[in-house]
C-alpha cells in the first residue's frame, strides 16, 4: 500500500486488521480525541484496561469502530511502528495528509531512530504527491518537509494547513503556513 493510499474499501481494511491486531496496544486510547464521550487528545480514555482494551468494547463510540492506526493499516511499517513500542500512533487524515500522534509521556519520540529518518523519507515520498506529513508532539503540530522542520506552533481543529510549492533551480521548494479559522 502506498504512503498516502487510503483503504476505500471495509472489506481491505478488515483484512488488513485481521493481519495485524492491537494486543496489548491501548496508545490511541490516549493520544486520539474522541468527541462523542468528551476525550480530549492526550488523556487516557476513561475506559481503557491498560493492556487489554476497551472495557466498553461492544459498545465504544462509532469514531472508535472506525479507527485502525496506520500500523495495523499498513503491512509495510515494521513491527517497531507498532504505537505502544515506538510510542507514536500514525493516522491517515485524508488522501494527502498522515498524522503522527507522539504520545505525551514519551516527548520528541519521534525524532528518535529509527524513527526520524523513516518519517523524513516518508515525508519526502508523500510531497511528491503534495501529501503533508505532520507531527503533533505536546500539542505544537510539525510538518516534515525535505530540507526541515516547520513547527506550525497550536493548530485549531477549524485550522487549515496550506502547503505551497514553488520552483526552484535544485526542484521544488515547499513552505508551509496555517489558514486560521475564527
Amino acid at each position: 500500500m502506498g504512503l498516502f493510499t487510503t483503504c476505500l474499501w471495509q472489506g481491505v481494511v478488515e483484512r488488513m486488521a485481521a493481519e495485524r491486531s492491537c494486543g496489548d496496544c491501548t496508545l490511541c486510547c490516549k493520544t486520539m480525541g474522541v468527541i462523542e464521550i468528551g476525550k480530549p487528545r492526550d488523556q487516557w480514555c476513561p475506559h481503557v484496561r491498560q493492556g487489554h482494551g476497551c472495557a466498553i468494547y461492544d459498545t465504544r463510540p462509532t469514531a472508535c469502530r472506525g479507527f485502525f492506526c496506520r500500523w495495523v493499516q499498513d503491512p509495510s511499517l515494521g513491527p517497531e511502528w507498532k504505537p505502544s513500542k515506538c510510542k507514536m500512533v500514525i493516522t491517515q487524515d485524508v488522501k494527502n495528509r498522515m498524522t503522527v500522534q507522539v504520545d505525551s509521556g514519551a516527548p520528541g519520540a519521534w525524532r528518535r531512530e529509527p524513527y526520524f529518518s523513516q518519517l523524513m523519507q516518508m515525508a519526502k515520498n508523500g510531497l511528491a504527491d503534495d501529501a503533508i506529513l505532520m507531527v503533533v508532539d505536546r500539542g505544537h503540530t510539525h510538518v516534515l518537509l525535505p530540507d526541515r522542520i516547520t513547527d506550525l506552533g497550536v493548530v485549531g481543529q477549524k485550522d487549515r494547513i496550506v502547503l505551497s510549492k514553488t520552483p526552484g533551480p535544485a526542484g521544488p521548494v515547499y513552505g508551509v503556513s496555517v489558514k486560521r479559522e475564527p
